[in-house]
This record gives C-alpha cells, structure tokens and sequence, in this order.
C-alpha cells in the first residue's frame, strides 16, 4: 500500500452539536491515531485526506459576490466542521514531521443514489413525494454547493493519480 484516502469521519452534525467531546474523539483523536500508524508503517507516498467546504465557515453568498478562496481563514461555523479543521492542522504537522505528501480536498455536500435518507436532499425528496412540508433553516435565501457522487469520485481519483 503507497497510498491512503482517508474519508473516515462522524458526519451527523446533530451528534456533533450534541455531543462534540464524542465528535472529537470519533473524528480528531481518531484521526492522530491512525495518522501515527501511517507514519510507523512508512511505505506511504500519497496521503489524501477527504475534509469540507464548511471549515470555511457559512457562506453568505449573494448573486454578484465572489466564493472563498482555497486559502481563506478557516472559520468553521459548527462542531462537525471545526473537527475537519483540526485534522486539517494536524495532517500538515505530519507532512512537515514525517515529510510525508499530504493533498486535502475540501468537498462540497455530495448527493446520489443510495444516499441515507436523513440527508437534505433524499430527505426533501422523500418528504416532497409524500405531500409533506419541510423545514428550511434560516431565511431560506442561504446557497449550498451539491457535487455528483459520480463526479466527486472523478475528483478524488484525478487528485490520487496528480
């Protein structure tokens, strides 16, 4: 093995906001464990590290504003983001310590076939098919950014072989 895509992560932000010392174990302890075995195996080439677009913090984007910029201040706006932050941190500790390569993708909310129902999108559908109302957070004018499955498994695999 030379290289290891690292997607593990809790990602239900309700458990993340109910209780963050779990969230940071699952997601930041967990991380440094497994980037210390990485390190003691010492066959690694390619560290991928999969995080996202929320450690940007909200997005209050409107028609004529530009988006954030890949080195923009990490501002995450919740527990879940605030943990892919700190891995984030801790990945370049370990590229500077080990000289280990390390690329981060920042991905946007992936949809697709298959997808657990309590995500907004299969969520709204299944919601919508039942003639049922949904809840929209805020003033409803808020933009999110939504990436094909197929397309982020482009990304991810072009990213690898870069």
């Amino acid at each position: 093995i030379d290289t290891v895509i690292h997607f593990a992560t809790d990602c239900t932000s309700t458990r993340c906001y109910d209780d963050p010392v779990e969230s940071i174990e699952n997601n930041v302890i967990a991380f440094i464990q497994f980037m210390k075995c990485i390190q003691s195996y010492k066959k690694i080439e390619r560290f991928l590290h999969i995080s996202t677009d929320e450690v940007y913090g909200d997005s209050n984007l409107v028609a004529d504003e530009k988006g954030k910029i890949e080195d923009a201040v990490l501002l995450p706006g919740n527990p879940y983001a605030a943990t892919k932050a700190a891995c984030e941190s801790y990945a370049h500790i370990c590229c500077d310590l080990f000289a280990m390569p390390i690329i981060i993708l920042r991905i946007n909310n992936i949809y697709g076939p298959n997808q657990w129902d309590v995500k907004v999108i299969p969520r709204f559908i299944k919601l919508a098919k039942n003639m049922e109302k949904f809840t929209v957070q805020g003033s409803g004018k808020q933009l999110r950014s939504w990436l094909y499955v197929d397309d982020a498994a482009e990304g991810i695999q072009k990213a690898v072989e870069s």
